[in-house]
């Protein structure tokens, strides 16, 4: 919850150092609210392309709480999303992405992290509000090839359709 405050802190505090020409606004970087729940931390970064598509780069990590040894948890991943209705300023929006992941442990797989890769595909709708404070919502589904431990402590695979959910806030500039 600390990290959330001091997200909502930072953006409000640099509002009056970045909205001079939002109008003009080419990229877009929040921070994923629903990961840090699982101590992971994700910036997501979107540069506009044209005024209904966009390029998307995620990364970020994290000390997950898992096997008492907190492995360190990374992950890196690119994305596209188009604006159906509305544009990189505020709309809905069908993306998708392919991440990567890696840990420097064996993680429990029944929590649905591991080392592997990710395809995504989504469904949102971005607001920005005219000081460029930002947020958006999506659902979708995500195709996750993980490796990790099974529940008897066994080395695994595991190859799982999922429901996809994000809430980002960030700023846009």
């Amino acid at each position: 919850m600390n990290k959330l405050f001091f997200l909502l802190l930072m953006t409000l505090c640099t509002s009056t150092t970045l909205s001079a020409h939002i109008d003009d606004a080419q990229t877009s970087i929040t921070f994923s609210v629903l990961d840090m729940q699982q101590g992971i931390s994700r910036l997501n970064g979107e540069g506009r392309v044209t005024e209904n598509a966009s390029v998307l780069f995620y990364g970020g990590g994290g000390q997950l709480e898992q096997n008492a040894k907190n492995p360190l948890y990374l992950l890196l991943g690119a994305g596209y999303r188009i604006y159906l209705i509305g544009n990189f300023m505020k709309g809905f929006h069908i993306g998708g992405a392919a991440i990567g992941s890696f840990s420097t442990e064996k993680l429990d797989l029944s929590a649905g992290i591991g080392s592997g890769i990710a395809a995504e595909t989504y469904l949102g709708y971005k607001y920005t509000a005219k000081m460029g404070f930002t947020a958006e919502v999506h659902v979708g589904g995500a195709y996750r090839y993980l490796s990790g431990l099974d529940e008897s402590g066994a080395a695994a695979r595991l190859g799982k359709l999922g429901l996809l959910t994000a809430l980002n806030v960030g700023w846009t500039f």
